[in-house]
């Protein structure tokens, strides 16, 4: 999962960083996370970029998911971080049941 629909880039977000979700992208997010969630009913974790949009998609699928899943920060998805260097972050991340 990337993000839901965020609101338009423009002067109201100088800082994309910033942008949020829009009220439509949350409604129509949260209904498709509701069925993400029959799909998907268990994850040890929820990998999320610092981008407050990619924070807000992933707390809306956490609590779809009735909150039995980790919220984790990970700056290696940021969409400016290169596919290589995601793919290291990730190989790095200790698996549950290992570490």
């Amino acid at each position: 999962v990337r993000h839901a629909i965020a609101e338009e880039r423009g002067p109201a977000w100088p800082d994309d960083d910033e942008r949020p979700l829009s009220r439509d992208g949350m409604r129509k997010w949260k209904q498709a996370a509701r069925g993400l969630a029959l799909l998907v009913p268990r994850a040890d974790a929820l990998l999320t970029s610092p981008l407050v949009r990619t924070c807000q998609t992933a707390e809306v699928l956490a609590h779809a998911m009735h909150g039995a899943v980790k919220l984790e920060p990970f700056a290696a998805l940021r969409p400016d971080t290169r596919i290589v260097d995601t793919i290291a972050a990730l190989k790095a991340r200790p698996v549950k049941g290992t570490a």
